[in-house]
C-alpha cells in the first residue's frame, strides 16, 4: 500500500464494499474463543495534531491489541481480522511515518474510519444521533475473544463518542493530545486546501466563517472544549511536543494513570526522541493571520 490513492488502497476500498456480507465468518469462529477483559486506550485530539505519531509511538511501545490496515479490511470481521492480524504482522516495526494520516503497508497503523463509522455509528461528522450503542457492544464481545490485551486506538471520531465509549468498555483511558496551537491550525490550514476530509464539530457545521483561517481554528478549538467537556478522571493530557522529545518520560506517565485506572500497560520498547516541527507566526501571512486569531481566542 503506497498512499491512499494508491491501486492497492482503491481495490481494497472495492473489496471493502463487498466484505460487509462476510460477518459470518466471525460467528463461525467465535464459539472456539474464551473471553477475556480487554481496557481500551483511546488518543482523542483534533486532526493534524501528531494523532499518527502518538498512535504509532503508543503501538510500538506498550503490549497491546490495535488496528492495522488489513483489520480496517477486514472490518467486518473484527475478531477474524484481529487472528489474522496477530499472525502476519508478528514481527511489523513501525517507521513512524504516515501521509495524511495513513500509514502505508497491510500491517501499518489504521485510524479505521470504515471500522469504526460500521460498528458504532460515529463516522468524521459530529452526529450524536448516528451513535450505535448496540453495535459498539457486539464489537467490544467479538475482540474480547482474541486478546485480553489493552486496545490502542487513533481514531479522531472518538472525540465525539467518550461517553459512549466510557458505557460500553470496562475500563477507558482517554489520552487527551494537544499539540501548539498555531502548528497545530497551519498544518490543517495546509491539507484542508488540499481536500482531506477531517474531524468537524456539529457547531462548526452550522457557523459561517470569514475564511479558511477562522474554520480550522475554531475547528480545533471546538474539538478540544467537546474532549475537555466530557473528559473525567479516566483522561489523561499530554502535549505532542513533549511525547516527541521525551517519549519515554511521557509513556511513563501514561502507564502510571493507566494502572490508576486498572490497565496494565507494559512497555517492551523504549522510544527515542522525534525531531519537532513547530511554526513561528512570521514564517508568512497565513500564520500571521491564523496567530492573530488565535490570540483572539485566547484574549
Amino acid at each position: 500500500m503506497k498512499g491512499r490513492d494508491s491501486l492497492a488502497v482503491r481495490l481494497g476500498r472495492v473489496f471493502q464494499n463487498q466484505y460487509r456480507h462476510f460477518g459470518f465468518l466471525d460467528d463461525a469462529v467465535l464459539p472456539f474463543l474464551k473471553r477475556k477483559p480487554m481496557p481500551l486506550v483511546c488518543i482523542v485530539a483534533p486532526p493534524r495534531s501528531g494523532s499518527t505519531l502518538t498512535y504509532q509511538v503508543l503501538t510500538a511501545a506498550f503490549e497491546n491489541s490495535h488496528l492495522a490496515n488489513l483489520t480496517n479490511l477486514l472490518y467486518a470481521t473484527p475478531a477474524v481480522g484481529l487472528l489474522l492480524q496477530q499472525s502476519v504482522c508478528a514481527g511489523y516495526e513501525t517507521a513512524y511515518r504516515s501521509k495524511m494520516g495513513f500509514v502505508d503497508g497491510i500491517c501499518g497503523e489504521a485510524e479505521g474510519l470504515k471500522f469504526w463509522s460500521h460498528w458504532m455509528g460515529q463516522g468524521l461528522m459530529e452526529d450524536a444521533a448516528s451513535l450505535d450503542p448496540e453495535a459498539l457492544s457486539r464489537l467490544k464481545g467479538r475482540l474480547e475473544r482474541v486478546s485480553g490485551r489493552p486496545y490502542i486506538t487513533g481514531y479522531l471520531g472518538h472525540a465525539f463518542s467518550m461517553e459512549l465509549l466510557r458505557q460500553t468498555f470496562d475500563r477507558v483511558l482517554f489520552i487527551h493530545l494537544k499539540r501548539d496551537l498555531l502548528s497545530n491550525s497551519y498544518s490543517l490550514l495546509k491539507l484542508s486546501g488540499q481536500g482531506m476530509v477531517s474531524t468537524v464539530p456539529a457547531i462548526c457545521r452550522e457557523r459561517e466563517y470569514a475564511g479558511p483561517h477562522a474554520r480550522v481554528v475554531d475547528q480545533i478549538m471546538q474539538i478540544h472544549r467537546i474532549i475537555e467537556r466530557d473528559s473525567g478522571n479516566d483522561t489523561i493530557q499530554i502535549a505532542y511536543e513533549a511525547l516527541c522529545e521525551e517519549p519515554d518520560t511521557v509513556l511513563k506517565q501514561i502507564a502510571e494513570k493507566a494502572s490508576e485506572l486498572g490497565i496494565a500497560l507494559q512497555q517492551h520498547k523504549s522510544i527515542a526522541p522525534f525531531e519537532v516541527s513547530r511554526v513561528a507566526a512570521e514564517l508568512n501571512a497565513d500564520t500571521q493571520k491564523l496567530a492573530a486569531l488565535i490570540g483572539g481566542e485566547h484574549a
